[in-house]
This record gives structure tokens, C-alpha cells and sequence, in this order.
């Protein structure tokens, strides 16, 4: 299998590495601060799927070109800043009769998958999700350069929830804000997500003391479950249990290796769904869910 991988930076790198652990046997490489690396995409040579991992601002117009050109593009998340221009390039993507991809690597998490079985065991027995905060923080981030922290991290978690409901979110609201002074963008937001019949607060930020990565969501009879994705963990709090059932879950494959694999054999079906998931993420990240 060959690639073409645009961008080489903190995920790109990831994404070369993952590439190669899955099989690939050519990655071609466009990032002008790699040395001997192509610095111009329009100018790459021909690969059947090509994996997109540069700002934020330049996606739509590297996706547009392959897209044109019938290539499966695998793109980081989010694909763009607003839902418009996402339809757009899935519209350039049917036109010719291939497949878009979004990177949301969190759904491909064990630990979500976890939570989403316990989740729908729940409410078989009539104990749905009655709340849910979810926090993603980092101490300090240095390679985002033109978004701000709602964009960069707040897709995750909405991701995450819509993957263990199929409630739709009614409402939404976002307050973001500076924690230093400095930053070009604003770096941290909270979201309060109205679902059909449960809220949930989304919690993010570039700038805290330690790195969170901490979710709990609770149950209508008061029972919770603790996802803490820093130390791969899934904590399970039943009424009938003393302490909660801990398990973990690092030895499993990483999510964005799953995630891959899942861009290889994508077909209609499964593309529909991702498509679908994008287009709701962006809508409530711009403020446009309902």
C-alpha cells in the first residue's frame, strides 16, 4: 500500500509511525521542515490514500485537490471551522465518487466502547444517562497554530457523547475564555450540551495545573461511571458494589490505529455515519445544533 501523508508535525508524526506499524510500505511525505521531503502537495506522487495532518486552515483547500482527483482522504480533526465548508468538500468527495475520513480517534477508544455496552445496558433496564461532565485539559500546547482550544479539543468529547447516545443535542452554549493573556486564542471553553433528556457539560482548556483527562457520567439510579483516558482506565460504580469495578484497558490497540484500519475498508455505510458525525460535531461546536 502507498500514502501520501501532507504535514509531519505532533499528530502527523503519530500518523506516520501508525501508518508504518499497519502495513504500508511507501509514505510519501510533503512538510517543507523535513528534509528531502516533498514541499509542495499539488506535486506529490500518486498513492491511493492520502492522510492529511496540517492547520486547520489549510485542510479544505489539500482535501479539495485530492478529493478532485478520486484519493480517500483521511483527515485530523476537525476538518474545517465550520460545518459549511465540511458539507462542501463531502460534496466534492461524492462528486467523484470517493470517501472523506475525520480522524475522530476517540470513538475508536476501548474504553468508550466500554462505557458505551454499560451505557445501553442501563437503559434496557429503564437507568439512562441522567448527567455527564467531561474534562479535557493540558498543562501547556504549543503546536496548534490557528484555532483555538473549543475547536482543538472540545470535538473529542462531543464526539464521545454521540457515540453513546442516539439522543440528538437540543441545545447548546458556549463560553470561552482566556486563561493567559497572551494567547492569540481563546484557551479554554465549557459547553453546556442539552441532550434530548440529559445535559452534559463539556469542560476544555490549553492552559491547567495538570493534564485532566477525566469523564463521569451518571445514571438515573445514581450509579456513575469514571472514564479517565490519562491513566486508560474505565471505573464502574454499581448500587450493589462496595467500590467501584476498575479496568483497564492500555493493552488494547491504539484508537488511532483503529481508526485507520477503519479508513482502509470503509465503505457507503460506514462513510455515511462518519459523515454524519462530522457534520453534528461542527454544528455544535459553531453554535448551530438545533
Amino acid at each position: 500500500m502507498i500514502a501520501n501523508l501532507i504535514g509531519v508535525g505532533y499528530w502527523g508524526s503519530f500518523i506516520y509511525k501508525t501508518l508504518k506499524d499497519t502495513g504500508f510500505k511507501t509514505i510519501n511525505l510533503c512538510d517543507p521542515k523535513v528534509p528531502g521531503a516533498c514541499t509542495n502537495y499539488k506535486k506529490m506522487d500518486q498513492a491511493e490514500f492520502v492522510f492529511v495532518a496540517t492547520p486547520v486552515s489549510s485542510h479544505f483547500e489539500i482535501c479539495e485537490h485530492f478529493l478532485s482527483q478520486g484519493k480517500r482522504v483521511f483527515c485530523e480533526k476537525p476538518l474545517t471551522a465550520t460545518a459549511k465548508e465540511a458539507e462542501e468538500l463531502y460534496k466534492i468527495a461524492e462528486k467523484h465518487n470517493t470517501y472523506l475520513f475525520v480522524d475522530w480517534v476517540f470513538t475508536y477508544n476501548y474504553g468508550v466502547e466500554l462505557i458505551k455496552q454499560y451505557v445501553k445496558d442501563k437503559e434496557n433496564k429503564g437507568n439512562p444517562i441522567a448527567h455527564a461532565y467531561m474534562q479535557r485539559k493540558n498543562t501547556r500546547i504549543n503546536h496548534i497554530t490557528d484555532i483555538n482550544a473549543k475547536l482543538d479539543l472540545a470535538g473529542h468529547d462531543i464526539s464521545v457523547l454521540l457515540t453513546l447516545t442516539d439522543q440528538i443535542v437540543m441545545a447548546v452554549k458556549w463560553t470561552e475564555y482566556r486563561k493567559d493573556s497572551k494567547s492569540p486564542y481563546t484557551d479554554s471553553a465549557i459547553g453546556n450540551l442539552k441532550f434530548g433528556r440529559f445535559d452534559a457539560i463539556v469542560d476544555v482548556s490549553w492552559y491547567n495545573p495538570y493534564k485532566a483527562r477525566e469523564s463521569v457520567i451518571k445514571f438515573t439510579n445514581d450509579e456513575y461511571v469514571i472514564w479517565n483516558d490519562a491513566n486508560q482506565t474505565v471505573a464502574f460504580q454499581d448500587n450493589f458494589r462496595d467500590k467501584p469495578l476498575t479496568i483497564s484497558y492500555a493493552a488494547h490497540a491504539s484508537p488511532l490505529e483503529r481508526a485507520i484500519k477503519q479508513f482502509l475498508i470503509l465503505n457507503n455505510t460506514s462513510y455515511q455515519k462518519q459523515k454524519d458525525l462530522t457534520l453534528s460535531i461542527l454544528r455544535i461546536l459553531n453554535n448551530d445544533s438545533d
